[in-house]
């Protein structure tokens, strides 16, 4: 199943989880603020078996990486190029929070941050050749 940037097993069918999705922002109920529109940088941990996947609410975590007025792929791939290049130790540090969380150790953490890092890597080089 494969609808995260980046998916990557940890132990059995537990997965770290990377995304960069639009949001149209507004009032959050959850939250009570008023959330910003543009492209949020999404890590999680995920339970995936076979076509399934499963999370708990309110697990992982979420940053606004760049705010736009609207969506189209020039401003996504503005975000991931952003993403990528400036923003590497944010990209750890939630990767090392929700690694922490799910019971890893640092090795473990840095190798699945190293993996993330060249699917994300990869991903911008396969969206960019198309133009």
């Amino acid at each position: 199943m494969k609808d995260n940037l980046v998916e990557i097993q940890i132990k059995g069918t537990l997965h770290i989880c990377v995304d960069l999705k639009y949001s149209l922002g507004g009032y959050s109920g959850f939250s009570m603020e008023k959330n910003k529109r543009g492209y949020y940088l999404h890590v999680k941990p995920v339970e995936i078996e076979g076509n399934t996947a499963s999370f708990g609410a309110f697990s992982g975590y979420k940053t606004l990486i760049q705010e736009t007025t609207r969506k189209s792929f020039n401003g996504y791939i503005k975000a991931l190029t952003t993403l990528i290049n400036k923003h590497k130790d944010l990209i750890k540090k939630m990767i090392t929070a929700v690694g922490l969380q799910e019971g890893l150790v640092e090795k473990d953490i840095e190798k699945v941050y190293n993996k993330a890092m060249e699917q994300l890597e990869a991903h911008l080089k396969k969206e960019t050749e198309v133009l």
